[in-house]
Parts: C-alpha cells; sequence; structure tokens
C-alpha cells in the first residue's frame, strides 16, 4: 500500500475529512490571528493595547500552526499517546485499525459526527476510484470563492478606515458598501455555484465507477 502523510492509519473514506478539519481550524485562527494584528497596527491604540494585540495574534498564527503538525504527529503514531490524540480527534473510527463509536467530543457535536460517519460509510469501496481533473477544478473554484468572501469583507474594512487615500470621486462610503455587497454576493453565488458542479461530477463518476465495477462483477462469474 503507497505510504501517505496520514502512515496510512486513516480510513480511505475519512481523508478528506480530516483534511478538511485540519485546514478550516487552522483558516479560522490564522483569520482571527490576521484581524488582531491588523488592529494592532493601528496608530489610534495606546502602546500597551497595540502589543497585547499583536502578542495574541501572533499566537493565534503558533497555535494553528502547532494544531496542524500535532493532529498529523498523533494520527501518525497511532495508538500511541491516547490522551494527546483525544485532544485532538473527537473519535477513534477514523482510524484503519479501529471500530469504535465511541465519540469523546463535546455532546452537542455528536449529531455532526453521526452524519459525517453515514455519509463516509456510504462512500466504501471508492479507493480506487479516480475522479477527472475538472472535479478537483471545482473544488479549488469553491474554495477560491470562499477565501475570497472573507477577503472581500477584510479589504471593505480597510478601504473604509482609509477612505481618505481614495480617489475624492469614490470617497463615499454608500459607493463602498455597495460594490462590497455586489462582490460578497458574486462570490458567494460562485462558491454555491462551484459546490453543485462538485457534488454532481462527484456522483456522476462514483455512478460511473460502480457500474464498472458491477459489469465486471458479472463478467468474473460468467467466467
Amino acid at each position: 500500500m503507497k505510504k501517505d502523510i496520514f502512515n496510512n492509519n486513516i480510513k480511505h473514506e475519512y481523508i478528506s475529512y480530516i483534511w478538511a478539519s485540519i485546514f478550516i481550524f487552522a483558516f479560522i485562527l490564522i483569520g482571527c490571528g490576521s484581524l488582531l494584528i491588523y488592529a494592532a497596527l493601528q496608530k489610534e491604540l495606546g502602546t500597551k493595547d497595540r502589543s497585547v494585540l499583536m502578542i495574541i495574534g501572533v499566537l493565534a498564527y503558533l497555535c494553528a500552526i502547532l494544531h496542524s503538525f500535532l493532529t498529523i504527529f498523533v494520527i501518525r503514531k497511532y495508538p500511541r499517546y491516547t490522551k494527546i490524540r483525544k485532544l485532538f480527534l473527537d473519535s477513534d473510527f477514523y482510524f484503519a485499525e479501529s471500530d469504535s463509536h465511541d465519540f469523546h467530543g463535546h455532546w452537542l457535536k455528536r449529531p455532526a459526527f453521526d452524519t459525517i460517519t453515514r455519509i463516509a460509510e456510504g462512500n466504501k469501496g471508492l479507493e480506487s476510484i479516480k475522479y477527472p481533473k475538472k472535479y478537483y477544478a471545482y473544488i479549488w473554484c469553491t474554495v477560491i470563492g470562499i477565501v475570497l468572501i472573507f477577503v472581500n469583507l477584510a479589504v471593505s474594512v480597510i478601504i473604509l478606515e482609509n477612505i481618505e487615500v481614495l480617489p475624492k470621486v469614490i470617497q463615499n462610503e454608500v459607493i463602498i458598501f455597495t460594490v462590497f455587497m455586489v462582490a460578497e454576493v458574486f462570490y458567494i453565488v460562485l462558491s454555491f455555484v462551484f459546490a453543485f458542479r462538485v457534488k454532481k461530477t462527484r456522483e456522476t463518476t462514483i455512478g460511473e465507477y460502480r457500474e464498472k465495477q458491477r459489469i465486471n462483477n458479472e463478467l468474473d462469474n460468467q467466467k
């Protein structure tokens, strides 16, 4: 079996979920850290306040890096470091050598865990499936669209706080807000369009793959 970064310890159907969890958590921390660092650079704040915000912002960046590294580390070292693993993963069911449905996260997250496991279990047997290049292109376009939603928000805040540097013609909060809303709606629609294309391409590819498997099984039985 080909080695992967998780040391082949994660079930194939859960690999995407684990990566998504790592990236989303890191994205949130980095986003919060960026906002804090940006706030710390504002001259209106006192030196002490700026220092505190800067330190917290940097710590958020470090936590994002540390969380990602330790999550991958405890997965690769499974089944060692049980106590540390429980801090980063809400269940051992994701591991290839575990069938335990025990959930050690917060009880409010249990419905989400059950939904994820149900969806993932439906993807068993797809280890050899090959998705078309457009499938991955749609995924990247969806991710970019989502990132642009937050980037647009951050840029709008920065522009409003520095509106005096803009040409006088567009030094108008109504104009800036209108442009922001139009761009925000565009990025949201763009993200949904590509997300649906991801879903459609995935369903089509899986359907074709399973049909091909069915035909091959029938041919093998006839031999």
